[in-house]
């Protein structure tokens, strides 16, 4: 029984430095807080806090071209996009962004222009293998996807054509009404990407639009939740932000609980390891741990093992083992 009283009073003494490692960095006095972030919300053209170095360099390190100059995505995190702007979608339906949302599901939102020659491609290309590596995530029952084209130009059948080009390769039939892609006028088209942040402009000389790679993830009743930038999106990104748009309704636990060991860094524009989300992770193993020890001893002080007997005891004594000799 000693041995026992004394593994409970090694497993009490532990039990308040599990906690303080639960709590966090919140929890003790001498750790700093965390330094503050500047606020990401609406900025003026071309200062945002957290410009992405690649929308403003070649793939040879140069200047950007003078096309993208001033270009820019201003987030506007937390800000409802205008949901009753009115489009046409594939099949020249009159609709609106209200329509293409469904309670309770996150969406990825993408503005592009249709004949775009190269980017345009790139981003929609990145997206669909991202999204089709999303395993427990299926397209018009976990997410909705919306995409809409920002050249008052394109045409319902440009659009009908990329949608059933892009289903294709998700697997998914183009009879339905998921991911719908729309075209509008230009005044449609313009109020969506300024309420979005999105800066574009076309090029004379190049007959095409200037614009930088960006998808935005909207939670379920249409704010503006994560930006992801990039024409490759990995799987855990996605599964990430949709989450996290979600607003832990949607994606599974052990997602839900990524969210707690990840965070999004605005510097990087993706999210990283949260170390003190491992932390708080394995301090929860250890607390776990030390409660079933506890557990265990305090159960076998109340049900301690019998004894065993010693050899060739009984309860009657030894037994004769003496043979009369008979004979």
């Amino acid at each position: 029984m000693d041995g026992a009283s004394k593994m409970l009073r090694r497993a009490l003494t532990v039990g308040p430095f599990v906690v303080a490692l639960l709590l966090g960095p919140t929890a003790t006095a001498e750790a700093p807080p965390p330094a503050p972030r500047p606020a990401v919300q609406s900025t003026t053209l071309g200062d945002h806090p957290f410009s992405n170095p690649l929308n403003h360099l070649r793939e040879d390190g140069t200047a950007e071209p003078p096309a993208l100059e001033g270009l820019d995505v201003h987030e506007h995190l937390g800000q409802t996009v205008p949901l009753d702007l009115s489009f046409k979608d594939s099949n020249g339906k009159t609709t609106t962004l209200r329509d293409a949302l469904h309670a309770g599901r996150p969406a990825v939102l993408t503005l592009v222009y249709y004949d775009c020659p190269m980017l345009c491609s790139l981003v929609m290309d990145g997206l669909v293998r991202g999204l089709s590596k999303l395993d427990g995530w299926t397209l018009g029952k976990n997410f909705d996807a919306v995409t809409v084209s920002f050249n008052p130009a394109d045409s319902v059948q440009e659009g009908a054509e990329k949608r059933r080009g892009y289903l294709q390769e998700l697997g998914v039939s183009d009879l339905g009404s998921s991911w719908p892609f729309l075209t509008g006028d230009a005044a449609s088209t313009k109020a969506l990407a300024q309420a979005v942040g999105f800066d574009y402009r076309y090029d004379e000389q190049a007959k095409t639009f200037a614009h930088n790679a960006v998808i935005f993830v909207l939670t379920p009743d249409g704010k503006i939740s994560r930006y992801l930038y990039g024409v490759t999106f990995e799987p855990l990104q996605l599964r990430l932000a949709l989450t996290e748009a979600g607003q832990g309704k949607s994606g599974s636990s052990f997602e839900r609980f990524l969210l707690s060991c990840y965070h999004y860094d605005p510097a990087l524009r993706r999210y990283g390891t949260f170390i003190f989300g491992f932390m708080k992770a394995g301090g929860l193993l250890v607390l776990l741990a030390v409660c079933t020890l506890i557990g265990r001893l305090f159960w076998r002080e109340r049900h301690p093992l019998p004894r065993p007997r010693e050899a060739g005891s009984d309860r009657g004594g030894p037994k004769d083992e003496t043979v009369a000799d008979h004979s």
